[in-house]
């Protein structure tokens, strides 16, 4: 049998306890706290960027293939079909002739809907071949070569299904901002500052399209060169304008410049006599204008 051992014999003197001080700085760390936090979210910000941009290509290779059918269905519940005034009957009218000049399928109709109470100096495609005209910028038109100009350029950027593609982009924005948890407004303007506005290439395009367009109804492209020079004259101008890379449309001089190119490859002339504006347009235009000076701009 083991046998137990003796207990253990207490020392003759008391034990002492001591408690050293602590060394400073042991527990604090050499990297202050928010850089950690400002590479983590800058790592963050960087993922969901190239998140977007990945979508928002392969957004832009969908498009094209999308069956415009869809496109009416989705915006058949926002847009009325009829022209519900004299204005839109004539702008719809000349949207006619103008389509009709730049090939555009029959299965691709276009809608001009008139915004009489936004004085606003814009016009906008939308999705389905619809396009709003605001009343500042048709105030603005001061012959029909000037307002197929303007109809052309909105009705190239249905064509080339640039608004499809804006679309698909936004899906593709609002399903990846799905996937996160807590949305930061960084991640909310990444999204929005993708999705809502054209290129410079595809304004660049659409600005050719316009003058061609203007060139096979009138001869010459006298219409597009004047409204991109009355724009350029009427719109304020400030820093931003000077910094390109901050604005999606090309500054005006380049936009002439691209008219001006068109002429030259077509063999038409860049000036030539401009038809006036329908009666009904005309009209508008002579009535007294009671829009407030904020409420001009270009969008």
């Amino acid at each position: 049998m083991f046998e137990r051992p003796p207990p253990a014999r207490l020392p003759d003197a008391p034990m002492r306890i001591e408690n050293p001080p602590v060394p400073e700085g042991i527990n604090v760390s050499g990297q202050h706290p928010l850089r950690d936090f400002f590479v983590q979210g800058t790592l963050a910000v960087g993922v969901f960027a190239v998140c977007l941009l990945l979508l928002g290509a392969l957004a832009g290779l969908l498009a094209p293939h999308v069956p415009f059918a869809w496109e009416q269905r989705a915006a058949a519940r926002f847009w009325p079909q009829v022209p519900a005034s004299p204005e839109e009957a004539t702008l719809n009218e000349l949207a006619a002739r103008v389509a009709h000049a730049m090939k555009l399928p029959a299965d691709m109709p276009i809608v001009i809907h008139y915004w009489p109470d936004d004085c606003t100096i814009n016009a906008a495609a939308s999705l389905g071949g619809h396009i709003v005209v605001y009343r500042g910028l048709l105030r603005q038109m001061e012959s029909e070569d000037e307002l197929a100009a303007l109809l052309a350029h909105e009705i190239a950027h249905v064509q080339h299904r640039d608004v499809a593609r804006g679309f698909l982009r936004g899906i593709a924005a609002a399903l990846l901002l799905a996937g996160v948890d807590s949305v930061s407004p960084v991640f909310s303007g990444i999204g929005t500052a993708a999705t809502q506005s054209f290129s410079r290439e595809q304004e660049s395009l659409a600005d050719a399209d316009a003058a061609r367009a203007t060139a096979a109804l009138y001869g010459h492209t006298g219409g597009a060169l004047a409204l991109f020079s009355r724009l350029q004259a009427h719109l304020p101008h400030g820093l931003l304008d000077s910094l390109e890379l901050t604005r999606s449309h090309p500054d005006f001089p380049r936009r002439i410049e691209t008219v001006r190119a068109q002429s030259r490859q077509l063999a038409r002339p860049e000036t030539g006599t401009l038809t006036p504006l329908p009666a009904a347009l005309r009209t508008l235009r002579e009535a007294e204008n009671n829009c407030r000076s904020d409420d001009l701009e270009w969008e």
